[in-house]
């Protein structure tokens, strides 16, 4: 029952996790050895019945050690599960009258206190919202553990069968002049546009319930609200504009609203590319999560009358967060309500309202000649479990479809395009199926797609798509920092600058303002330019290949490494907290040069110790045993508590 437990909490838990910022492998053992050992009590406590509160839990021996222990444990929880679970009752039963509840509910208290987190607050809420939908995917598919956790990226992916190591990539695939060849732009007539502006706004995660001076540590992931705060001892107090550890106060996001207009001399569209309840779980509720949806709509009409923003649907918008199933009846009316409150804000015909209704997607010509594709990529998330359900299902192939349709009707009417989603195809967050479909697709049109954005990890960054046959890169995904601060970072916007006539990236304009400048001068923040990336990073235009060389000059160029480093935490001096060695700077580079995740992990294996005059793996190893890779660090962090656990009780 224990494992059970376990598994409820960290997939609960993970939405939370996801966002909080990369904390380096020390961190992540140190969560192993906690929920782990809390486990451990736990199952000593009911079964020796001792007092849990007489167990020195630190003094907990935690068993055995394994390479892959997310891996691992991920196939024996999900074993665990089917055994325990009775599965004549029905999901409801096994839950209340089983006794699940009660026992997920204490154990989950138990982990969470090694964390020092307030389970009596949070584990209820969680475990009522996550536990029945964990069950039904289970029940529900005929997947073995093995797949199921290789589908959901527990376990690290086979080497692919197109993977070159970077030496020989470099050294024998890229034509000398490739990287550092001006992209010369064909215009699609005599005259010359004016340049195409937008804006993209990311993430917001606003919290209606953000009180100034409430307690910024309160034992709860969020907390900067007082009825949070009720009997504990916590610190810190809330500004007025936003804390690190905190939620968006709505009136930064309406802030954000009214500035728009001033950050740029034209303005032609916004981007909004989703994510915007706030990340207390606990407290969600369906109704709470769809009205989320509407004042965010609401309010952009309010505050933009005269633009138009085109939206794009993120997990947390869903309840519960990250939990996408379209035969899902609270699925369906969501999608339901967006085709309502979406249109508020953009014009969309009769069959883009549809097909939002349908699942979530739209497609529209922002001006002659240049389209956006708005698509779900829920289906591509791998902490949306049900996909596990969703892989190769009519819903995830129309979904598929649907982009694959729009980029050939574009191609047939000449038209350039804009690929807008809420996560990114690579990294530990995107399923390896997934990830390799659309890098292809967008390789094979790279020709037509002038743009992708995306935001989800609150951190501003890029993939390099490629043609894996050449290894050239063909495109690139362009990740954008988040309103909100959670994840401690300072609320950001983007503009992108598209030439007027051939609707090429021209430049990357990113703003954002200091929230400790903000609440020492005690006054109104100023939104700020940070940086115009062709010119902070020194590249000669935005062309995927120059992208690939600003990846690789930071391999050799420590101080233009730390830089975008500096950019990645938004400049909130964060990153200074968690410093990055020669191997974090090795992964973090394989990450910004791969959008395919099994590809990435590859990446990540040719660092070589110096230490130790280590070798090369991908070159002497043909079976080796598989590492978490530290990329990806957010996600795994919480793969890894599952991993432990179940490792204690084996």
């Amino acid at each position: 029952m224990g494992l059970l437990g376990i598994l409820l909490l960290s997939c609960a838990f993970f939405g939370v996790a996801v966002h909080a910022g990369s904390q380096g492998a020390g961190w992540e053992k140190t969560q192993v050895l906690k929920f782990a050992r809390a486990t451990k009590a736990w199952q000593m406590s009911h079964e020796q019945g001792i007092d849990i509160k007489s167990i020195n839990v630190n003094d907990i021996e935690i068993g055995r050690n394994d390479d892959d222990p997310a891996c691992v444990g991920c196939e024996l929880v999900l074993d665990a599960l089917t055994f325990l679970d009775d599965d004549a009752m029905t999901v409801d039963e096994s839950w209340y009258e089983g006794g699940l509840k009660e026992i997920t509910e204490e154990i989950c208290e138990i982990a969470l206190k090694e964390v020092d987190w307030r389970g009596d607050v949070m584990c209820p809420g969680m475990m009522e919202n996550y536990a029945k939908h964990l069950l039904y995917i289970i029940r529900n598919t005929s997947k073995e553990s093995k797949q199921m956790c290789l589908d959901l990226n527990f376990c690290e992916p086979p080497r692919p069968s197109d993977y070159k190591p970077r030496d020989s990539v470099l050294e024998d695939s890229y034509p000398k002049d490739y990287i550092d060849r001006p992209r010369k732009y064909k215009r699609r007539g005599k005259a010359q546009a004016a340049d195409f502006r937008l804006v993209q706004l990311a993430d917001i995660h606003f919290d209606a319930k953000y009180e100034e001076g409430s307690q910024t540590d309160c034992g709860l992931v969020v907390c900067c609200a007082n009825h949070r705060n009720w009997a504990v001892n916590g610190s810190g107090s809330a500004g007025a504009w936003g804390d690190y550890n905190c939620n968006t106060p709505k009136r930064t996001f309406e802030y954000y609203l009214r500035q728009i207009n001033s950050l740029t001399p034209s303005l032609d569209a916004v981007v909004y590319t989703g994510d915007h309840p706030p990340h207390a779980m606990w407290e969600e509720t369906f109704e709470h999560q769809l009205g989320m949806s509407k004042e965010v709509m609401d309010s952009f009409s309010k505050l933009l009358p005269n633009r138009t923003v085109y939206p794009n649907l993120g997990n947390h918008e869903l309840f519960p967060t990250n939990m996408y199933y379209l035969p899902r009846p609270e699925v369906q009316e969501t999608l339901e309500k967006i085709s309502q409150w979406w249109p508020q804000v953009v014009n969309l015909s009769s069959t883009q309202v549809n097909n939002i209704k349908k699942n979530g997607y739209y497609t529209v010509l922002v001006k002659a000649g240049l389209r956006i594709i708005s698509f779900n990529t829920n289906y591509g998330y791998t902490m949306n479990f049900y996909n596990v359900l969703n892989m190769g299902s009519s819903y995830e192939n129309d979904a598929k479809k649907f982009v694959e349709d729009s980029l050939a009707l574009a191609r047939t009417r000449s038209e350039k395009v804009i690929m807008v989603g809420h996560h990114p195809p690579g990294g530990s967050d995107a399923g390896s199926a997934w990830g390799k479909w659309y890098n292809n697709l967008i390789v094979s049109y790279s020709d037509l797609v002038v743009l992708q954005m995306c935001g989800h990890t609150h951190r501003d960054h890029f993939h390099v798509m490629r043609d894996y046959s050449t290894n050239l890169p063909k495109a690139v995904y362009n990740i954008a920092p988040s309103m909100t601060t959670f994840g401690r970072i300072n609320p950001s916007a983007r503009i992108f600058v598209l030439d007027g006539t051939t609707f090429e990236l021209k430049e990357i304009e990113q703003y954002r303002f200091d929230v400790k400048a903000a609440r020492a001068n005690n006054s109104e923040p100023k939104i700020e330019l940070a940086y115009k990336a062709k010119e902070y990073y020194g590249m000669q235009d935005l062309s995927p290949a120059s992208w690939m060389s600003l990846a690789q000059r930071m391999r050799t160029n420590e101080t233009l490494f730390n830089l975008h480093y500096m950019n990645h935490w938004a400049n909130s001096g964060n990153h200074q907290g968690n410093p990055c060695d020669a191997k974090c700077r090795h992964d973090y580079i394989c990450g910004l040069e791969h959008s395919r995740y099994d590809h990435e992990v590859w990446c990540g294996r040719e660092f070589i110790e110096t230490t130790t005059g280590g070798p090369n793996v991908t070159d002497t190893v043909t079976n080796p045993v598989t590492k978490p890779s530290s990329s990806g660090k957010t996600v795994f962090s919480t793969l890894v508590m599952i991993a432990g656990t179940v490792l204690a009780l084996h």
